[in-house]
């Protein structure tokens, strides 16, 4: 190991060239109304049972720190809900638009379990959609269909799908090495 002035320059040499390697070349802020970064893990769920579609559920939860996800690419999504069976059209429309981009762009994943009773078996699946969206977004167009039996939306989105779990274990040493440059940087500041 090298000693003195020189040891620390080479140190920091070292720490900048990891730098430059582990960089992500995706920055991932992004501003709500409030001003504070907004970036969104979001999973839809379809259950099934024997076959048969039962439910699903959108889950969105803050990631702004999460190493899963590739980069960032701008969409245009279109939702469309039957407004008479909902009491906010608006977010409804734009659950819809997400969730058909989840089905689009997400990263597809299966969960099996089968289960037997006295007499009968049956088989549960979920299948899940995942990426990541970022705020803010812009809302191109809105509005009821003509006969007012649809309303309609379109939107401008920030998506990344999640990478695939074979990829997460390079993309968390790649986001450890940058926090670590990070901080020694800091230092010096």
């Amino acid at each position: 190991m090298p000693h003195g002035k020189h040891g620390i320059y080479l140190l920091l040499i070292v720490f900048t060239i990891l730098h430059l390697f582990a960089c992500s070349l995706d920055i991932a802020v992004a501003f709500d109304d409030s001003g504070k970064t907004a970036v969104y893990y979001i999973r839809l769920d379809q259950k099934v049972k024997n076959g048969v579609y039962e439910t699903d559920s959108l889950t969105m939860v803050p990631a702004d720190e999460d190493y899963r996800r590739l980069s960032f690419r701008k969409l245009v999504i279109k939702g469309r809900i039957n407004p008479a069976s909902k009491t906010d059209p608006l977010t409804a429309a734009k659950h819809d638009a997400l969730e058909w981009l989840l089905l689009k762009e997400g990263v597809k994943s299966i969960r099996n379990k089968s289960q037997r009773d006295l007499n009968n078996t049956y088989e549960e699946s979920v299948i899940s959609y995942e990426g990541y969206f970022r705020t803010p977004y812009k809302i191109l167009a809105q509005g009821y269909s003509k006969d007012g039996a649809v309303f309609n939306i379109d939107m401008e989105v920030d998506f990344a799908p999640m990478s695939y779990p074979p990829e997460w274990s390079l993309r968390y040493i790649r986001k450890k090495l940058n926090d670590s440059v990070a901080y020694i940087l800091s230092l010096f500041h």
